[in-house]
């Protein structure tokens, strides 16, 4: 996905406001929230991209629906993006902003992939040997995904660790494959 400049340099100014005003996890939950209903909410995402409504119309509907539901900051960084035509960046900002916020509070967020539903014990160890290994909060989703055969994945960011039958058959069947030719 191709990312505007200005997303980033907006996400940035914001999370140095927000700390600076030591305000940064409620300025998260809020960008998190809204992102949520931005996605799930036709209505909310047609007046960030919509042109046609013009800019002091959007402004009037926001304060009307989030003055009082959101921190100040949040609610002021949502007037400067209408004021700069800019929400249609809204969802690149707040996906900046997580990644900054996540680094900041050195969270890492894994996804477990497993073939059979995991224990609460089992996934607690799992994120205590990740926390061990990389040193930070470990944020984990899990989801059952039965083609795995047995084992589990783990995807951090751009890396899989693939400790599932299904992976170690597909190494085997490489490797037989290489050894046959």
């Amino acid at each position: 996905m191709l990312s505007h400049p200005a997303s980033r340099r907006y996400a940035k100014a914001l999370f140095d406001s927000a700390q600076e005003k030591k305000c940064l996890d409620e300025v998260y939950q809020d960008l998190q929230n809204l992102l949520s209903s931005y996605r799930s909410v036709d209505l909310l995402r047609d007046l960030f991209l919509e042109p046609e409504i013009v800019m002091i119309r959007k402004e009037e509907i926001m304060d009307s629906i989030f003055a009082k539901k959101i921190h100040p900051l949040t609610h002021r960084f949502l007037n400067l993006l209408n004021q700069k035509n800019r929400l249609p960046l809204w969802e690149e900002i707040c996906e900046h902003f997580r990644k900054l916020y996540l680094e900041y509070k050195e969270i890492l967020e894994v996804e477990l992939i497993s073939a059979t539903t995991l224990s609460e014990m089992e996934i607690e160890k799992i994120k205590e040997m990740l926390g061990a290994k990389f040193r930070k909060d470990i944020q984990l989703q899990s989801q059952v995904d039965q083609s795995l055969l047995g084992g589990f994945k783990i995807k951090l960011t751009d890396t899989i660790y693939d400790l599932s039958l299904q992976g170690q058959l597909e190494r085997f069947k490489n490797l037989v494959m290489e050894k046959s030719m």
